[in-house]
């Protein structure tokens, strides 16, 4: 007599994880923010604050994308540099902004594979030219997100 309980709390054990899992993640990213606003004021916005509030040194700015340059600091692990990248986009009701920090740190390298030293991307973890891919934390990219939301009366 148990076993028809069984098979009926399977069945609904079933059922439920099934429709958990076909429900999308709709939380936001931590770097990701939508604005109600045009896509002219957000960029406008980011670009003044990035360049002029934040003091950030400018590599590209060009309508879609802003990234900084190289950024280093020593601290007691050894020289970390990182840049910051802000995409903006048009959505049909207001703007999308995304804002990535790359990390990298550098490591004791021999004289030789200082010369390989390049600017490209390595995937995280993998080792260029004496340069380590680092993981960000989200915080930076929170707290730009949230300076231009105050900027603009968000």
């Amino acid at each position: 007599m148990k076993r028809p309980y069984a098979i009926i709390f399977i069945l609904l054990l079933f059922l439920v994880s099934a429709c958990a899992a076909g429900r999308e993640n709709t939380a936001p990213a931590p770097n990701r923010a939508f604005l109600e606003r045009g896509y002219d004021e957000v960029w406008n916005s980011l670009n003044a604050m990035l360049s002029g509030d934040l003091e950030y040194p400018i590599e590209k700015a060009e309508k879609g994308t802003i990234e900084t340059k190289w950024i280093s600091i020593i601290n007691s692990e050894g020289t970390v540099r990182w840049k910051l990248i802000a995409n903006v986009k048009k959505k049909k009701d207001g703007t999308e902004v995304e804002v990535t920090k790359k990390v990298q740190v550098l490591e004791k390298t021999s004289a030789s594979s200082k010369k390989k030293r390049a600017e490209k991307e390595p995937e995280p973890g993998m080792n260029l030219g004496g340069w380590r891919t680092g993981q960000s934390d989200m915080v930076d990219e929170g707290q730009i997100l949230s300076s231009l939301k105050k900027k603009m009366g968000l």
